[in-house]
């Protein structure tokens, strides 16, 4: 018995919508969930490769022969909401910014952990991580947005703002008790610490 997962990516000319024919195919190993268009000629694919996080950058130029450009696994183990929630999905093609939330597994503990938000450069030269944002164990980012020079973050317990320019931290907001044992600024069915804070 054998498995496996491929991502068969095909190029199909519509100019006859009674009559579709497939120009181009490209098969490559793991697959695709979601795909997002970069511009005229390129696709960004999210995915999985080996249980892992995948991104791709595929060059559709010439639709007979499709291209993988561009490619980053994440981890040995890793998840992505991404993968079924495109608002999860932040991507800004003047920025050439991509944004995804990611969990890594830890091997050794067998749980899932690390929640952190994985800033990729997107061109269509490939495309490159920028770096990564914790937000720590126990939770799960949901969505990413930026406003001005500011990308945030927003998981299940806390919001963060890092700089765009080198994604540096700027500020945090934590809401609710954590596993990590963070003093929270707001918890729920309690109320509001109005301690000032220089660092969160």
């Amino acid at each position: 018995m054998t498995f496996r997962q491929v991502d068969p990516l095909f190029v199909i000319d519509l100019s006859d919508p009674f009559d579709p024919k497939v120009l181009g195919e490209l098969e490559i190993p793991g697959f695709s969930s979601y795909l997002h268009p970069v511009d005229g000629t390129h696709l960004l694919g999210i995915g999985m490769e080996n249980s892992s996080v995948k991104i791709s950058l595929f060059d559709v130029s010439d639709p007979m022969n499709p291209l993988e450009v561009g490619k980053y696994v994440i981890g040995d183990w890793s998840g992505s909401s991404a993968l079924w929630d495109y608002k999860a999905v932040l991507f800004d093609r003047e920025l050439e910014m991509l944004v995804i939330p990611v969990t890594a597994y830890d091997n050794e503990s067998w749980y899932w952990s690390t929640a952190s938000a994985y800033v990729f450069e997107v061109s269509t030269e490939g495309l490159t991580l920028r770096g990564t944002i914790d937000h720590g164990n126990g939770t799960y980012i949901e969505r990413s947005l930026y406003i001005g020079e500011q990308l945030y973050t927003i998981s299940t317990w806390m919001i963060k703002a890092n700089a765009l320019s080198d994604l540096s931290e700027t500020g945090s907001i934590i809401y609710k008790e954590t596993p990590g044992g963070y003093p929270p600024i707001f918890v729920e069915g309690g109320g509001v610490d109005d301690t000032p804070s220089t660092d969160r």
